[in-house]
């Protein structure tokens, strides 16, 4: 039912564009004569009623996979395991003892702890703009407070969030 909605929906808004697009073009052949920048110049106005996001998403998107996106690791695991040797063998595998924080969750920013054993953490934070989400994962050591033994960013567009 809601998809034959949306049909009818663009239907209707197809009609109105081929309408203003139309009214646009012979206004201005008759004052101007250049119809098609009349015509051209409704027609994006229009497209920008419904789809007036998606041209920034895609430079936003652009922008940061070549900028901020990557993987760092800031210690090797043969370095950390020297440091730390009474967390070495535990079994960390199953997700289902894992004990999840919320640390914040206002309006399109979350920041979660996932507490994988009682010394490491798992810290995932993500950032929202209109469609564009940026993640940021790390792994994180809390009896040394050693921040960030590993890091990953992403970005992503999300279509409805």
């Amino acid at each position: 039912m809601m998809g034959l909605l949306y049909i009818i929906f663009f239907a209707i808004y197809l009609l109105v564009s081929v309408v203003i697009i139309t009214i646009s073009y012979r206004y201005t052949k008759r004052h101007y004569q250049r119809g098609r920048v009349g015509g051209c110049l409704a027609a994006f106005a229009m497209y920008n009623l419904v789809f007036w996001d998606w041209i920034p998403t895609i430079i936003m998107h652009q922008y940061y996979c070549s900028t901020d996106a990557g993987f760092w690791v800031n210690k090797t695991p043969e370095e950390w395991i020297k440091e730390n040797p009474e967390v070495w063998g535990q079994d960390w595998s199953d997700q289902r003892t894992w004990k999840i924080k919320n640390m914040d969750s206002s309006f399109g920013n979350t920041i979660r702890k996932f507490w994988i054993s009682d010394f490491i953490y798992y810290l995932r934070k993500g950032d929202r703009f209109i469609f564009d989400i940026e993640m940021t994962r790390s792994v994180n050591y809390a009896k040394t407070g050693e921040n960030n033994i590993e890091e990953y960013t992403a970005s992503y567009r999300a279509a409805w969030t």
